[in-house]
């Protein structure tokens, strides 16, 4: 309901896709990633937007990996430049390590879609954190327009993104647990425990 509200002003609201515990939009307190966002700008004319699609569309398996882009779960048109959403099958705890690996995987992820000639910028690749915050379709624009979501995929796992990117670049999230038992812990870190 608050979002719709958001929505119906003139002005406009930003969000990442993560979900925080407590109030404060913090990377420390960020818990679930729901989807990976990735803001690319420097796309000027028509030829710049279909040499994406075209990178998105023609994935070609080269060295170990697919050459080109990802297909997003969603495109969306922000005013200036686009943002391609990835979302996931589920959320991903966001684990100190687990952060690391994402982080590496969405970096060279961006590189690939600025410098592979849909940007103009591609001497300048913007790269953002995981936890940036984008604007949320129907809200204004810096154009005065409102940004526009468009479905072009299904959501995604981690491992459909690693095909993406060579192997150096590929994210490892997997979630280490304590194989002692909670009277082990409890002997062995008490101050851990007290807390």
């Amino acid at each position: 309901d608050k979002i719709d509200e958001v929505i119906s002003r003139d002005n406009f609201c930003i969000m990442s896709p993560i979900s925080y515990a407590g109030k404060t939009r913090k990377s420390e307190f960020a818990r679930y990633m729901y989807a990976m966002a990735i803001d690319v700008d420097g796309i000027k004319t028509e030829k710049n937007f279909d040499f994406l699609m075209a990178q998105i569309k023609n994935n070609e398996e080269w060295r170990g990996f697919v050459w080109g882009i990802p297909t997003p779960s969603y495109i969306v048109s922000s005013g200036t430049g686009i943002h391609l959403y990835y979302v996931f099958e589920s959320p991903i705890p966001l684990y100190k390590n687990v952060v690391k690996e994402l982080e590496k995987l969405k970096n060279r992820i961006t590189w690939q879609a600025w410098t592979q000639g849909a940007s103009v910028l591609s001497d300048n690749v913007q790269y953002e954190s995981l936890f940036q915050g984008f604007r949320i379709p129907g809200t204004i624009t810096k154009k005065e327009t409102r940004a526009k979501a468009f479905v072009s995929g299904e959501k995604i796992t981690v491992e459909y993104l690693n095909h993406f990117v060579p192997k150096e670049y590929t994210a490892d999230i997997k979630q280490y647990k304590s194989k002692l038992t909670i009277e082990e812990a409890k002997t062995k870190y008490p101050e851990w425990y007290q807390k």
